[in-house]
């Protein structure tokens, strides 16, 4: 700003001079004018008096000379004037030339203060926005606060409830395996009686083979039973019902998908034919072995006897419970493979689920 002002300063100093010089000028004018008018009316007097008296020569001659350094003063004075005129409008244009170069100036600076007050309001938007960006970071951080406390609670509720449905599972499977003591032992009385009425009892039949009995209206037993037949399978297959098959050892769940016949293994399914050529041999070895032993979970319901706690049918027949009750356990162990129900925790893993749950709740 200094730098613009300092050739400002010093034209506005030359232009004060010339407007000065320029005065001086018109004053001499004026007095020149002034010195003219003087003349002329010397001339008129002069004029009157040569009138008045034609016969002065002396006069006239004074009068000659005064005209004529009258005239030579007016020439002189004309061409003051043309020059003072001259110098006038050099003045002129050296002013406008300094003017448009101070407006040149002006307009600069203008355009420089535009910028920066620009720039000052565009500053002042960004610390708003800054100031507003905090705000929400600060909202941020408490949003995430909250959630990761909600989070926390809910991990601690499903803590919670995987104890309480495991608690659950176990008391529905002590429950289910209850109930089939039960059944049994009503069967096997069913059965003892039934051996009572026509006086002997039936041997066991120790039935074996792939006979798989296929019930007319059922798709799934109806498919099932044809890849059977097609696949020459050896190893026994007993329905148990709502899609689940006791596969020689192993329990199974199949069901169509997509028109094919499909077997759960773990996570995902398999194709019946691959499942056959994958586990036939395995499960026949299996029930090779049971069958050395005692043990046959495919015999007939007549030969099974019950298991359940205090049944006085069990203890009348001591020679047939250890088979049984192999049988039963067996059954039990296999119903956990290959399905979708949820295995038996033992108690130790119970104690370790709650102490975690209990650790978090204290954090």
């Amino acid at each position: 700003m200094k730098s613009l002002t300092d050739p400002h300063a010093d034209r506005a100093a030359k232009t004060a001079d010339n407007v000065n010089k320029l005065k001086s000028l018109t004053d001499k004018l004026k007095e020149k004018f002034g010195e003219s008018d003087t003349l002329r009316k010397r001339r008129d007097e002069l004029m009157k008096q040569k009138h008045e008296q034609i016969g002065r020569t002396q006069l006239i001659e004074d009068y000659n000379k005064q005209a004529d350094q009258l005239e030579s003063m007016m020439n002189d004075l004309q061409k003051q004037i043309a020059d003072i005129e001259k110098e006038i409008e050099q003045v002129k244009e050296a002013l406008q030339e300094r003017q448009r170069v101070i407006d040149e100036e002006i307009e600069k600076l203008n355009s420089l203060k535009n910028e920066q007050e620009a720039q000052e309001r565009e500053i002042e938007r960004l610390n708003k926005l800054i100031d507003e960006l905090k705000k929400r970071n600060a909202q941020y951080d408490s949003d995430i606060k909250d959630l990761e406390e909600e989070k926390r609670q809910l991990e601690d509720r499903v803590a919670e409830l995987e104890l309480t449905l495991s608690e659950r599972q176990r008391e529905l499977d002590e429950s289910d395996q209850q109930l089939r003591d039960k059944d049994n032992a009503i069967q096997w009385q069913l059965n003892r009686l039934k051996e009572k009425n026509k006086g002997k009892p039936k041997a066991p039949q120790g039935k074996s083979g792939n006979a798989f009995a296929v019930q007319k209206g059922d798709l799934l037993d109806e498919m099932f039973g044809r890849y059977i037949n097609e696949t020459g399978c050896k190893v026994p297959i007993k329905k148990l019902g709502g899609g689940y098959y006791l596969f020689g050892t192993r329990k199974i769940y199949a069901k169509i998908l997509n028109g094919k016949l499909v077997i759960r293994v773990g996570g995902g399914y398999m194709v019946i034919t691959e499942f056959i050529a994958t586990y036939a041999d395995v499960e026949l070895a299996k029930l090779e072995k049971l069958r050395e032993q005692g043990i046959d979970p495919h015999a007939p319901e007549e030969d099974k006897a019950p298991t359940g706690r205090g049944s006085t049918a069990a203890k009348r027949s001591p020679k047939n419970n250890k088979n049984v009750e192999g049988v039963i356990n067996m059954q039990g162990d296999v119903s956990m493979s290959g399905t979708f129900r949820q295995k038996k925790m033992t108690q130790a893993q119970l104690d370790k689920m709650k102490a975690k749950g209990a650790a978090r709740q204290l954090k």
